[in-house]
């Protein structure tokens, strides 16, 4: 997979982990719920504020609410993640026999929750 492959991949894993912690309200049931740590779920969220250079989040210790900004970015992100999903199904949906080679390349996090389910569905086929 190509650096901009990559770097598009890990945009999306931000915002899903974002779009959770924002359901979840917090970060350590997002945390949980996605199989990742505490501090990978800070890491995704602050990348993503750095990236584009907005507080996405107002954190205290007791609270977490979305900045103005963050709902307009909870709001896009939901859009495109349910697009990836449709297109994912669509695709899915015309291929009924896996067949060919495989090679993939993700970061850990993402390959983990994302790829290794469809690659095991993939060998068990």
């Amino acid at each position: 997979m190509s650096n901009s492959a990559s770097l598009l991949m890990d945009n999306l894993f931000d915002l899903k982990v974002f779009v959770d912690v924002v359901e979840t309200g917090s970060f350590t049931h997002s945390a949980e719920r996605l199989g990742i740590s505490r501090s990978a779920v800070g890491k995704c969220v602050a990348r993503l504020e750095n990236r584009i250079q907005i507080r996405l989040l107002h954190r205290t210790t007791r609270s977490l609410r979305l900045s103005d900004e963050g709902q307009t970015v909870y709001e896009g992100a939901l859009k495109i993640l349910h697009e990836v999903a449709n297109i994912e199904n669509e695709l899915s949906q015309g291929q009924q026999q896996p067949k060919g080679l495989l090679r993939i390349t993700a970061p850990v996090i993402f390959g983990r929750l994302y790829i290794m389910p469809i690659v095991k569905e993939y060998v068990r086929r």
